[in-house]
């Protein structure tokens, strides 16, 4: 045989080795994903708010869809108490826990109240605030009825403020409902928080 033949046999075994090991070293590792990793794919058409809290071993963990709660820390660490945050909270007068919106963040993000506690969120910027139930852009968690069909009057059984407010403006809803319900800004989605009921 020709050893121009065996040149042209072992380029090609190199060309096709290559693309073999190229399209095998450059695809994601998918080996490690379970149900906290859900892809958009699996949930189309839920957006969770862009939050996320950190763990005990320094790792943060965001929220994951459908339910838009956080997603598990590794094993063998825990989701870090907000406490430090929880006491930023103030109470009014009229016993109502008070959240401010700064145009970018809510303050506290997270607050723990009992059943029938009343929540009040004032804009303190001149960006609008429209609170309301996660899943964005639908807000169906707290009511299970999504922003078309609650809105404009949720009847206080809807958490969604179904109108946005400018500066100083005031947003207040009681939770009747136990559990922990995260919220955003309609306007501004990356803007969240949550509310502990117990």
């Amino acid at each position: 045989m020709n050893p121009r033949y065996y040149t042209i046999i072992i380029a090609i075994v190199i060309l096709v080795g290559g693309i073999f090991a190229f399209n095998h070293w450059s695809k994601p590792d998918t080996s490690n994903n379970d149900d906290t990793s859900m892809s958009e794919e699996n949930n189309e058409g839920i957006a969770c708010a862009q939050d996320v809290r950190e763990c005990s071993d320094g790792s943060f963990v965001s929220r994951v869809a459908p339910s838009c709660t956080f997603a598990n820390c590794p094993e063998g660490t825990t989701l870090l108490p907000t406490d430090e945050i929880d006491s930023e909270s103030t109470t009014t007068e009229d016993d109502a826990t008070e959240i401010i919106y700064d145009g970018n963040n809510f303050s506290p993000d997270s607050v723990t109240i009992g059943q029938g506690d009343t929540v009040r969120f004032v804009n303190k910027s001149n960006r609008p605030m429209w609170v309301g139930s996660d899943l964005h852009p639908t807000h169906t968690i707290y009511g299970g009825t999504s922003l078309r069909e609650h809105c404009p009057s949720t009847g206080n059984t809807a958490f969604d403020q179904c109108e946005s407010v400018g500066e100083d403006g005031v947003y207040e809803f009681t939770f009747d409902k136990t559990g922990k319900w995260g919220y955003h800004n309609h306007v501004s989605a990356s803007a969240s928080g949550e509310i502990i009921v117990q």
